[in-house]
């Protein structure tokens, strides 16, 4: 009887090993898949700050660029710092409605620095055509703000869904193991 409940406990010890090692994989498996999309989302957040702190730089660019004359020398460093900024704020985008809009921003930036070159352009002209170039930075920071705001979303689900495995994993392995019918945890009584 006494190799029969070797056997038993054995079997039991196995058993639990097994069990305690499955759950340990499936945390370790867990905390590295969420250290992986924290890790995405901070890098989401960071191109979204940046490019709205290019763009930002740009609409001050525009609004200095009003205040010069066109063939000042200073209109041509603007012209240029504008490419520039552009050109940089490309560098940020992840998705295709993100470069969807830079691209708008872009080409009304153009048409806005070309007529401030051609002296034929109607000043009301040119108030209009640096209004639908700062409306499209303003659509591109506003593309920016949403998939910020659908990163902490995301973000958020994730950490309460690691606070869930966490407490789980922890009342699972905190559980007292109750003794086994048939003797394993209980005295015998003598007779």
């Amino acid at each position: 009887m006494s190799t029969r409940r070797g056997i038993r406990l054995r079997t039991l010890s196995w058993a639990v090993t097994l069990v305690v090692l499955g759950v340990a994989l499936a945390v370790t498996a867990a905390l590295v898949l969420l250290t992986s999309y924290i890790h995405q989302t901070n890098d989401s957040l960071a191109a979204s700050v940046e490019s709205v702190r290019l763009t930002r730089e740009i609409e001050l660019t525009l609004d200095l660029l009003a205040h010069v004359g066109p063939d000042d020398l200073t209109a041509r460093h603007l012209r240029g710092d504008l490419r520039e900024l552009l050109q940089e704020a490309g560098h940020h985008v992840l998705t295709s409605q993100e470069a969807a809009t830079l691209v708008e921003a872009a080409n009304q930036i153009d048409l806005y620095l070309n007529a401030t070159r051609d002296h034929l352009v109607a000043p009301t002209e040119l108030t209009r055509l640096r209004g639908a170039a700062l409306d499209a930075t303003d659509r591109f920071v506003a593309v920016n703000v949403a998939q910020s705001l659908l990163a902490r979303e995301r973000a958020d689900h994730w950490d309460r869904l690691a606070n869930r495995i966490g407490l789980g994993c922890g009342a699972f392995c905190s559980a007292r193991p109750r003794p086994w019918p048939g003797g394993c945890g209980r005295a015998r009584s003598s007779r």
